[in-house]
């Protein structure tokens, strides 16, 4: 009897949540450094507002980008192609392990390294299980 391997849609599905969770804690982060610079609670109005446009929150964007990518390529419409999806997550895992999202999180939130690594351990595990 053999068994197949699952594909690269069921392989990467636990992706986008464990990119969420981790998008969250960031944007938790900087909205409690906001708020202690503003001495005052941010009302959720002003969160958005401050997600959407603000240039402090730049960073964020392309983790949030990635997160819609990652979702529409395993389970969209237009799902992408499993090479094609394999190139995402695989630019996922640079930019979470060492790149953009980890260096900007570190500068703007002004966390350290031992941080870091408690935010993006689940997605780490993850793409050691992977065999990445």
């Amino acid at each position: 009897m053999s068994t197949t391997s699952p594909s690269p849609y069921e392989r990467y599905r636990p992706l986008p949540s464990l990119l969420l969770t981790l998008h969250k804690s960031l944007m938790d982060r900087a909205f409690h450094k906001k708020e202690r610079e503003l001495k005052r609670e941010l009302a959720p109005g002003e969160k958005l507002q401050l997600l959407l446009g603000g240039a402090d929150y730049q960073w964020l964007r392309p983790l949030s980008q990635f997160i819609s990518e990652i979702e529409e390529g395993i389970q969209g419409k237009n799902r992408l192609e499993p090479a094609a999806l394999e190139q995402l997550v695989g630019r996922v895992e640079a930019m979470i392990t060492r790149g953009e999202v980890k260096e900007a999180s570190i500068r703007e939130l002004g966390i350290s390294d031992a941080d870091w690594a408690t935010f993006s351990a689940p997605l780490k595990t993850f793409f050691v299980g992977l065999g990445n």
